[in-house]
């Protein structure tokens, strides 16, 4: 790393850093130190290989730019991540403006982008920013039941302005590391499951 590098690296790692951006510092630190906090957390899974997965999961994987040979971490409903999405304002809106066609199972996938600085939304941009829901239906009991997927491959951004420079950091980065062979690439799939009758 160069020294900028470095210094970013440490920054992140910081317990402050983890405190405030658990949920990006901790899928940042699993790109550069071969899912060591995955590995340690009793809600996720290592997926060391994408054909144990079902089909239409490995499918929109593939889609979503995943290669073959590629790990992954699936976190169950009661990770903190899981909780994290699922309590989301995005999630929630897309839940109240699409409950009739939940209902009937009429949604097959839906693209999702995570954007903002602010406190609330911050952690969201930091660690997955654009993700795709897949599956998702409301059940007879009102629980609602989906999956987002992420993909951990950063594109180089050329920033103009100084907000979009601010914004573009963390992104290139991620793909100063990835080019490097520092930062290895990885999916994630969040298992989400809301009680709607406590929403």
């Amino acid at each position: 790393m160069t020294a900028g590098e470095r210094s970013l690296d440490l920054l992140i790692r910081n317990p402050v850093t983890k405190s405030v951006l658990p949920m990006a510092s901790k899928m940042y630190i699993d790109g550069v130190d071969d899912l060591s906090e995955a590995k340690s957390n009793p809600n996720a899974k290592i997926i060391e290989n994408i054909n144990s997965l079902g089909n239409i999961t490995k499918q929109y994987l593939y889609n979503y730019g995943v290669k073959a040979g590629e790990k992954g971490v699936l976190y169950n409903s009661n990770s903190d991540f899981s909780k994290k999405l699922a309590s989301s304002p995005e999630l929630k809106d897309f839940i109240k403006a699409n409950k009739e066609s939940l209902l009937k199972k009429t949604i097959r996938d839906w693209d999702f982008e995570f954007k903002g600085l602010t406190p609330d939304k911050a952690e969201r941009y930091f660690s997955i920013q654009h993700a795709k829901l897949i599956e998702p239906y409301i059940d007879q009991n009102n629980i609602f039941h989906g999956r987002f997927i992420d993909n951990s491959d950063f594109v180089k951004r050329n920033p103009k302005t100084p907000v979009e420079i601010l914004k573009a950091i963390p992104n290139n980065f991620g793909y100063g590391l990835q080019e490097k062979g520092l930062y290895k690439n990885y999916y994630s799939i969040f298992d989400l499951l809301i009680d709607l009758n406590n929403e």
